[in-house]
């Protein structure tokens, strides 16, 4: 059997020496001509990389096909990007991806609950009647020709349509380009930890699902990052990604036709091939679309409807106002992607897995109030700057933390998991608090020093911890929840949420400073006071 590797490579002929070099010829030629040498420079870069990783031509001809539209397309009035954006556009991409790729071999899981999970999206295709996956795949087999052209779009198609994508974005739709590369990096994020927190062995890997595979059929295979990263399928939602934005950006008939076309066809590979349910592709499908959705609705500034009864004007208004916050604070748009992302896991999990743990309301109930919460306090004092990151980082990772350890059974198989998220839950209730009082004295309500805004936030944050350990006894006592462990761990407990408070503080105390110039300065900018 012949394995597709991807390790690294160069041409062992001289043929495949003139091949390649004409290529690159190609791309450095049209790029320079088309998007200046700083873009001629990274493409080249990109084709040699992408024939060294994968030892075959795809991956350059869709750079130099892509240069040699631009070249077509140059009288369009396209950008010309400067080294310094190049080389770092260069250095964000390849480090996004080299991290996905490590986030993928690290959170492989274990073979038994891949394959009970891969039984769970069988059972849920059944259920809504939509299991037709084994009859295409019987269909396409029959036709040899068909079966080779579907086993080269997914081992070579997928990554040079998105590759090529990326460079036609980025030398002729400057918008376009990082709302697909900010989509991209955070899809990657989401597909991590999706893989880490439901683990699937592909349709190829289990009998039941009546499925076999393609590339084995043929004599050849794939050496696989992780095999059971079967959900979500990113070759289907990285290439519907790709076609819409291309849509966006071409509109016109070509424009519909990249929106659909490359996305059904990459959805029948995935199917065909044995490597993925169509349920795979739908949940990557949301995972890079819904993304772009977001930033899209931010962006837009479209202009209010006319409507005559005020609570719909107020709607508008509303969001209106949310749009361009989510605009104005990417850090409010990572908050609401991995947090939104969380509930639609919680959701998604008890409709494959009902019951799968006893606290799944209270989750989804934690989850929407700290989404409300968030977005209600980004939009309301997005005059002052919102939260600032830190406060969006920890509130999301601790929710995170909380659910991972319910939903994964952390909190049951380590024992100092629980103290792990005391600390971080001490570290989220400080970090708003005095995100508030921030910007509450900005706003000039507040005429509080640094030292007293901060005590008062730990003071807020040990409150809370203190009224969490009085739900958890008496609420063992009169629901008998289980959550109350003793009072040596209540005051283990104490002590985390105190320490993380401490923690933050400090941080807080060091960064305040440097973000309070750096609103001096945007408003020196703007020709307006700060107050505060």
């Amino acid at each position: 059997m012949t394995i597709y590797h991807r390790t690294l490579q160069g041409p062992t002929t001289l043929q495949d020496w003139l091949i390649l070099a004409a290529i690159l010829i190609t791309v450095l030629l049209t790029m320079e001509i088309a998007a200046g040498p700083p873009a001629a420079g990274l493409a080249l870069i990109a084709a040699a990389a992408g024939y060294v990783v994968d030892g075959r031509f795809f991956l350059p001809l869709a750079v130099a096909l892509v240069g040699v539209l631009v070249v077509i397309r140059r009288s369009r009035g396209e950008v010309r990007p400067s080294l310094r954006r190049t080389a770092g556009e260069g250095i964000l991409v390849s480090a996004g991806l080299v991290l996905y790729e490590l986030g993928r071999a690290t959170v492989v899981g274990e073979a038994a609950t891949a394959h009970l999970n891969a039984e769970r999206v069988l059972r849920l295709e059944r259920r809504l009647g939509l299991a037709f996956e084994p009859a295409l795949q019987r269909a396409v087999l029959e036709r040899e020709a068909a079966v080779r052209l579907l086993n080269g779009v997914y081992s070579w198609g997928f990554l040079s349509f998105v590759l090529a994508t990326l460079f036609w974005l980025f030398a002729t739709d400057d918008a376009s380009y990082r709302l697909f590369r900010t989509s991209l990096g955070i899809s990657c994020g989401l597909a991590v930890a999706t893989i880490a927190l439901f683990p699937v062995a592909p349709p190829r890997l289990v009998p039941e699902s009546g499925q076999i595979d393609s590339h084995g059929l043929m004599g050849h295979g794939h050496n696989f990052v992780n095999q059971f990263a079967a959900v979500p399928s990113l070759h289907v939602g990285w290439t519907a990604l790709a076609g819409f934005v291309l849509w966006r950006s071409l509109r016109g008939p070509i424009g519909w036709f990249l929106a659909f076309a490359p996305a059904t066809i990459m959805m029948v590979t995935v199917i065909v091939t044995g490597n993925h349910y169509w349920l795979d592709g739908v949940v990557g499908s949301a995972l890079t679309l819904v993304p772009a959705a977001l930033m899209i609705r931010g962006g837009l500034g479209r202009p209010a409807i006319r409507v005559n009864a005020p609570g719909p004007r107020r709607i508008v208004s509303g969001a209106r106002a949310v749009g361009r916050t989510m605009t104005d604070s990417p850090w409010l748009l990572f908050s609401l992607i991995g947090l939104g992302w969380l509930l639609f896991y919680l959701l998604l999990r008890e409709a494959v897995d009902p019951g799968f743990t006893n606290y799944w309301g209270y989750m989804v109930f934690q989850i929407v109030i700290t989404i409300a919460v968030v977005l209600t306090l980004s939009v309301v004092f997005a005059p002052e700057g919102g939260l600032p990151w830190y406060t969006h980082l920890v509130v999301t990772a601790t929710t995170w933390f909380d659910t991972l350890g319910t939903a994964g059974h952390m909190y049951d198989r380590y024992d100092v998991y629980d103290k792990i998220t005391h600390f971080a839950g001490g570290v989220a209730i400080t970090a708003a608090a005095a995100g508030v009082f921030y910007a509450l004295m900005i706003r000039g309500v507040l005429s509080w020093s640094l030292a007293r805004r901060l005590l008062t936030a730990v003071a807020i944050s040990v409150a809370v911890g203190g009224i969490w350990e009085f739900y958890e006894y008496f609420g063992d006592i009169l629901f008998s929840t289980g959550r109350h462990a003793g009072r040596l761990d209540t005051l283990y407990d104490l002590i985390s949420d105190t320490t993380g408070s401490l923690v933050i503080v400090i941080l807080i105390w060091q960064l305040e400073p440097l973000r309070t110039a750096q609103m001096r300065h945007a408003a020196a900018r703007q020709n307006r006071p700060l107050r505060g």
